[in-house]
């Protein structure tokens, strides 16, 4: 897992993860 320093990066990461259940 990468470690998510910023909470901008964090937030990338959820929408990545959103899109790809779609």
């Amino acid at each position: 897992l990468i470690l998510l320093q910023e909470d901008k990066s964090f937030m990338f990461y959820l929408m990545y993860s959103f899109l790809r259940m779609i």
